[in-house]
């Protein structure tokens, strides 16, 4: 793993997530050009996926770790991930049994896994591991999940002009509840040394909406809000993530950090 001091770390990390960001929205645009939605959207997730492996093998060397061990973690820390698990995979289960149409369904599931491997391996691995190696001081755990968080947060920024008709006022709304998943995911990581369990559980939680979006070719975020309904969405999220956001941060409390320092022993030396 590469050291840097934390203002260098800063400054590449941000500029990679932005380069990555743009790889990802070139592919995108290049392969609409000659595949239908479904198509381009899975093939231009397997090359980010291809370029974050290349990057981490040949440049960065951030260890990854998938294994199912988890330090004796598992149920204390991901019971609220299994919860999402069981209610995002019942709504995708559900919404199989009423359009009864496999090929979309097969098509979300494959693009769940690249997204959770990717978002996960590059937000919870790469950038968190480098921001703890290049952080100091007795915050540093935390203000290396805060700061991974927002990056993944702001990296939905990208609906706002990627083509996929998401409205703005939803986009924003993304952006905050993706900050708050980050930190639970995050804490998921830290806290069972492995980055299997937040993929899983990110990969569950987009599959509702990915099922959506493949089977109507619209997205469940196209339409705008406004007055009451956005107030109602405004409230709702805030019960939903807020609790999330918490529950992440007392996950990664200064009590809990030998804990997470036998998880992580390349990370927290």
């Amino acid at each position: 793993m590469r050291k840097w001091s934390a203002t260098q770390t800063l400054g590449i990390l941000t500029g990679l997530t932005a380069i990555m960001m743009l790889v990802l929205f070139i592919v995108r645009r290049l392969f609409g050009q000659f595949m239908d939605q479904t198509a381009w959207e899975l093939s231009a997730e397997l090359v980010i996926v291809l370029v974050l492996i290349a990057v981490n093998k040949y440049w960065l060397h951030v260890p990854l770790s998938y294994q199912w061990q988890t330090h004796g973690q598992f149920w204390s820390v991901c019971w609220l991930g299994i919860l999402l698990v069981f209610i995002n995979g019942g709504v995708f289960i559900g919404g199989y049994v009423v359009n009864t149409n496999a090929t979309p369904a097969i098509e979300a599931v494959v693009m769940a896994l690249l997204v959770g491997y990717y978002e996960e391996s590059f937000f919870r691995g790469i950038i968190l591991g480098q921001l703890l190696k290049s952080f100091s001081g007795k915050h540093r755990v935390i203000l290396a999940v805060l700061t991974s968080s927002v990056l993944f947060g702001l990296t939905h920024a990208a609906h706002y002009f990627d083509g996929f008709d998401q409205s703005s006022i939803n986009t924003t709304l993304q952006i905050g509840y993706a900050i708050c998943l980050g930190v639970y995911f995050s804490a998921v990581t830290l806290r069972t040394g492995s980055l299997l369990w937040p993929m899983l559980m990110h990969a569950t939680f987009d599959l509702p909406s990915l099922y959506i979006e493949f089977t109507t070719h619209s997205g469940v975020l196209s339409n705008s809000l406004s007055g009451d309904e956005l107030l109602i969405t405004l409230i709702s999220d805030t019960i939903h993530y807020l609790p999330v956001l918490l529950i992440g941060l007392w996950l990664i409390r200064r009590s809990q950090l030998a804990e997470i320092a036998h998880a992580n022993p390349e990370w927290l030396e």
